[in-house]
């Protein structure tokens, strides 16, 4: 049987952070003699800047992304007995000690605690370009203002956004459809807000319907559906990578990839 190992980042795994998966065996094994209330060597375990300078061996206790140069995992792993830590007690287990690797060697994700008050770790970035005048012209840096659209047919549509759909209509010579039938009303409606055609029933109370807030009722019954609720999340998931892996890729098709 053949064994493959992988770092997290070939792997897709998210890397271990020092909360939730280091604190845990450290607070177990180590901060009797190198946590809060003693420190040992000059040793703190619970703060990062402690245990990137080391204590009073000069050594780093942590390298992040050098397991090698760590020389908190040479002392949890040593045989030596004027070296092994813990000095007493039960030791840290093979895979307690694999899980100390694995964090150092993904970088060494921290969230350190001081003086009670937590705070995450800061990454400097390189400044992005200057904002042209040019750049400036693109819609979204301009102010808002309001636009009414020039039609020839004033009365047409029901609402404001109706008279923007005309004036693009006319400025390509093109004139308006008349009113959908209430039986293909409801159809288009219910499938642009739920993905799914209405059911007969539906059709037949929508056509009955002859008061003038009947079309109100039915788009709020629709957006009030659980239906309307899938149709936005099947919409929305694939943007926000829900599914973020390419075992539906066939041949070339990339269009579900990412990088």
């Amino acid at each position: 049987m053949g064994l493959v190992l992988c770092s997290a980042a070939v792997c897709g795994a998210t890397p271990l952070d020092y909360d939730k998966d280091i604190k845990p065996v450290l607070e177990a094994h180590c901060f009797k003699c190198h946590g809060p209330e003693k420190q040992k060597s000059g040793l703190r375990l619970d703060v990062k800047e402690s245990v990137l300078k080391g204590g009073e061996s000069g050594e780093p206790a942590i390298v992040p992304g050098s397991a090698l140069k760590s020389h908190l995992l040479k002392l949890v792993t040593s045989n030596d007995p004027g070296e092994v830590m813990p000095p007493k007690g039960e030791r840290l287990s093979v895979a307690q000690v694999e899980l100390l690797k694995r964090w150092v060697e993904e970088g060494a994700h921290w969230v350190s605690v001081s003086g009670g008050v937590k705070s995450v770790e800061i990454v400097a970035v390189e400044a992005e370009a200057a904002i042209s005048e040019a750049d400036r012209e693109w819609w979204a840096f301009r102010r808002p203002r309001m636009s009414e659209p020039a039609t020839t047919r004033s009365r047409w549509g029901e609402t404001r956004t109706d008279r923007f759909i005309l004036a693009r209509l006319e400025a390509a010579g093109i004139g308006p459809s008349g009113a959908a039938p209430a039986g293909v009303f409801v159809r288009r409606v219910t499938y642009d807000l739920t993905g799914l055609p209405p059911t007969p029933e539906e059709v037949e109370e929508f056509v009955r319907d002859r008061s003038p807030a009947a079309k109100e009722r039915l788009v709020e019954r629709l957006l009030a559906s659980a239906a309307f609720g899938e149709r936005m999340a099947s919409l929305w998931l694939p943007l926000a990578r829900y599914g973020e892996d390419q075992a539906h890729q066939v041949g070339s098709d990339t269009k579900f990839f990412y990088p």
